[in-house]
């Protein structure tokens, strides 16, 4: 028997300056890489037992959000207009991905040791009685030089249950060229109901992720800009949050 519940991603980004051609460049970059498409039309609510869900625009949990517009954020980016969000372009279409890059993500993931450098984890393993409903955390985003066939990940993973019947959401930022074909660090998010058997993918090439912030900066897939640069005193962060919502 599945069980599903409704998680909530929040995304907040802190201690950064812009200058006037950044937030040109970044303006530019967010608008060409989305489609505004009807809130209730976006690839996550085409499936038939949702045809009359009613979206949650505002969490439960966050009671101080003022509730005049979603989210207001940065108003050098453009927003989608009433009753539609950014969708984009490169994952609009639904599809499923199951023997892909998706699943490697799993697989590939390693403990840090002498003999296994670059990969690095923090993890809580709870007893069968504990019950948690989601997990924080602030990451930081850095400029990096991504190879040919490489990809970096920073994101907050919560997952449940045996590898066949795995239950995983994963949400943060990173560099990945086979998905969206450049280098920039962009907003991801990852997510599978069966260990990747028939069901998973990054952000909205698969029906899963619902959008309700209608700014594009914020939105799964967009570009972060500026980024932090080793060694320097000024740091670019992301607060993300993984909750369920009752």
């Amino acid at each position: 028997m599945a069980i599903f519940f409704f998680l909530v991603l929040i995304f907040c980004i802190e201690s950064c300056k812009v200058d006037a051609r950044s937030k040109t460049l970044l303006m530019d970059q967010v608008d060409n890489d989305f489609d505004c498409v009807d809130i209730y039309k976006q690839p996550a609510l085409q499936h038939p037992l949702l045809k009359n869900h009613k979206i949650q625009l505002y969490p439960s949990f966050e009671t101080n959000i003022t509730q005049s517009r979603p989210y207001s954020t940065d108003k050098n980016v453009e927003g989608c207009p009433t009753g539609k969000v950014p969708i984009h372009k490169k994952t609009r279409r639904p599809r499923i991905v199951t023997n892909s890059s998706s699943k490697s993500l799993v697989e590939d993931f390693q403990q840090y040791s002498q003999s296994s450098h670059g990969y690095h984890s923090v993890s809580l393993d709870t007893t069968q009685n504990t019950i948690f409903r989601g997990a924080r955390a602030k990451i930081g985003g850095y400029s990096l030089s991504i190879k040919r066939g490489q990809y970096s990940i920073s994101s907050v993973w919560v997952q449940n249950g045996p590898p066949t019947q795995l239950n995983s959401i994963q949400a943060g930022i990173g560099f990945h060229p086979s998905i969206y074909g450049d280098s920039q660090l962009r907003l991801i998010g990852h997510w599978t109901a069966d260990g990747h058997l028939k069901t998973g993918c990054y952000t909205h090439a698969c029906p899963g992720f619902v959008q309700v912030n209608p700014n594009k900066k914020f939105a799964l897939g967009a570009v972060q800009s500026p980024v932090s640069t080793i060694g320097s005193f000024r740091k670019w962060l992301l607060n993300v949050k993984i909750k369920q919502v009752n």
